[in-house]
C-alpha cells in the first residue's frame, strides 16, 4: 500500500515495506549506540537473551520516543521496527528507512503491515514491536494488542523476546556538579582573559570557541521556537539551526576578534559570558540525562502455541503469557509497582470466532456493531452508527483485524483501497449490504 503522507519532510518508504540498506546500517547501528550513550545513562541486563540472527520478535513496552533507539542499541542483529509514519521525518526518517523500519499509516491501515512482518520472519529476519500499540507514559505495563501474537503464530517466528524499559531522572552527584561549574567557569574566564590580556592569536581562538558555543545556543533556541514541526522533527530543526549558529558565530568571532584589534574585548567579553553559560547548560544536561534501565528476558518459544488446535485461544494465551512475563520483569526494576496478574491482558478481541446465540436474527448494523465492539473490547452501546474508528480508539492493527473479521463473517473481500474509505461503522454496514452475499 502506498503511504499517502501529508507530513512535511516525510523521508520514509513510499509503501508499507522494509527497505533495509545494509551498507548504511553498518554505520548507523554503531552511531545509534553512541547517541544512546550520550542521551541517557543505561543499565542493561539480559542482552544475551536477544539472538543475533533468526526470525525472532522483540516485544518492548512503549514509554517514550527514545524506545526504538534504545532497543536497537541492544543488539547487532537485524531487527526491523514497526513504527508510525509520523516518525519518518528528515534525517531521522532516512536513518529509520535505511535500518528497515516498516511505516504504519494509522489513517489508512493496511493488511500489508502483517504480511510484510510475517514474510520477514519467514525469511529469518527479526521484528521489533510494542504490543501496547502506542506510547503509554504512565510508567506501567498496560494492556496489549493481539496483533504481535497473531503475526508470530502466522509466521515462522521462533520466539517472542520480552524487553522492559524504565526511565527515571538522574540527579547530579556533588563531584559532577563541581566539574560542571569548573568547566563552565574555565570557558568564561578563559575567554575573558584572552579578551583583555591575550595576544591576537589567543583572541582569535577565544572568539572562535566562545562564538561557536554562543552561536549553538542562540541558533538552537531560535530553531526550536520557530519550527512548525513536532516531535523529533522539531528537535532536528533545532539541531540544524544550532549547527549553523555555531559555524556562523564561530567564524565571525574568530575573524572579528582579529579584525577589531584593540577593540576585540568589546566582542569577546559578551561571547565569553554567553559561551560560559552555554557550556554550563550543556554540561548540566549531559550529567543529568535520564537513567534508562533495561531487562531482556528469555524468549518465549512460539511453536507450542502454534500446535494448539484453537488458534484464537492460542493467540490470547500467548499474549497473556508475554504480558505476564513483561510485568514480572518490570517489577524487578520497579518493585514499587503492583500488577493484577489475573486481569484481562488484551486490548482487542481478535478475529470473528463464531456467532453469538442470536446471530441469524441480528441486523447487519447489529452484526457490524458486535464485531467492532468485540475487537475493541467495548460495550455494544458505546459503538454508534456514526462512530469513527479513530474515536473508538482503534489503531492500525485493530483496524486490520476488524477488516479480516468482517470478511470472514460476511464472506466478502474488502479491497485495500476501500479500507481507507471506511471511516465509520455506518460506512462498513453500507459496504457489506452492497457487496456481501450474506448481508440481510
Amino acid at each position: 500500500m502506498n503511504i499517502q503522507s501529508t507530513i512535511p519532510n516525510y523521508t520514509g518508504p513510499k509503501t508499507t515495506a522494509s527497505e533495509y540498506n545494509p551498507k548504511a546500517a553498518k554505520y548507523l547501528k554503531p552511531a545509534n549506540k553512541v547517541l544512546v550513550k550520550g542521551w541517557m545513562h543505561t543499565d542493561i541486563k539480559g542482552k544475551e537473551n536477544i539472538p543475533e540472527s533468526g526470525g525472532h520478535m522483540i516485544c518492548f513496552n512503549h514509554e517514550s520516543m527514545s524506545d526504538a533507539s534504545l532497543v536497537q542499541s541492544l543488539t547487532d542483529g537485524d531487527y526491523r521496527f514497526i513504527a508510525a509514519k509520523e516518525q519518518f521525518v528528515g534525517p531521522v526518517g532516512k536513518a529509520m528507512k535505511a535500518l528497515g523500519a516498516i511505516p504504519v499509516d494509522r489513517d489508512k491501515p493496511a493488511r500489508e503491515v502483517i504480511d510484510v512482518s510475517t514474510s520477514l520472519m519467514n525469511e529469518g529476519t527479526g521484528i521489533a514491536i510494542a504490543p501496547e500499540g502506542g506510547i503509554r507514559a504512565d510508567g506501567r505495563i498496560n494492556s496489549f494488542k493481539e496483533g504481535p501474537a497473531k503475526m508470530a503464530l502466522e509466521s515462522d517466528c521462533e520466539t517472542m523476546i520480552p524487553v522492559v524499559l524504565d526511565y527515571s531522572p538522574h540527579p547530579m552527584s556533588a563531584d559532577n556538579k563541581l566539574g560542571t561549574y569548573l568547566a563552565a567557569g574555565a570557558v568564561a574566564v578563559g575567554g575573558l582573559a584572552a579578551a583583555f590580556v591575550g595576544g591576537p592569536t589567543a583572541q582569535a581562538i577565544s572568539g572562535a570557541v566562545t562564538g561557536a558555543l554562543a552561536g549553538a545556543a542562540i541558533g538552537g533556541s531560535a530553531g526550536f521556537m520557530m519550527s512548525k514541526k513536532a516531535g523529533m522533527a522539531k528537535f532536528g530543526d533545532a539541531a540544524k539551526a544550532a549547527g549553523l549558529g555555531a559555524v556562523a558565530l564561530g567564524v565571525g568571532g574568530g575573524f572579528g576578534a582579529e579584525a577589531l584589534g584593540s577593540h576585540a574585548p568589546y566582542l569577546l567579553a559578551p561571547l565569553s559570558v554567553v559561551g560560559g553559560a552555554t557550556a554550563l547548560a550543556g554540561a548540566k544536561m549531559f550529567n543529568e540525562r535520564k537513567d534508562a534501565k533495561v531487562i531482556a528476558g528469555e524468549g518465549i518459544p512460539v511453536e507450542p502455541y502454534r500446535q494448539m488446535e484453537d488458534q484464537q485461544a492460542a493467540r490470547k494465551q500467548l499474549t497473556r503469557d508475554l504480558r505476564t512475563r513483561m510485568m514480572e520483569l518490570h517489577q524487578e526494576i520497579r518493585p514499587d509497582i503492583e500488577y493484577d496478574f489475573s486481569a484481562d491482558p488484551i486490548d482487542g478481541g481478535g478475529d470473528f470466532g463464531g456467532d453469538p446465540g442470536n446471530w441469524d436474527e441480528m441486523s447487519n448494523q447489529e452484526k457490524v456493531t458486535h464485531l467492532v465492539a468485540r475487537q475493541l473490547r467495548l460495550e455494544t452501546d458505546e459503538v454508534k452508527p456514526d462512530s469513527s474508528f479513530t474515536e473508538l480508539g482503534a489503531d492500525s492493527l485493530d483496524t486490520v483485524e476488524m477488516v479480516i473479521a468482517m470478511e470472514k463473517a460476511f464472506e466478502v473481500k474488502i479491497p485495500q483501497d476501500v479500507v481507507a474509505q471506511l471511516q465509520t461503522v455506518d460506512d462498513v454496514v453500507k459496504y457489506v449490504e452492497e457487496h456481501s452475499p450474506k448481508a440481510e
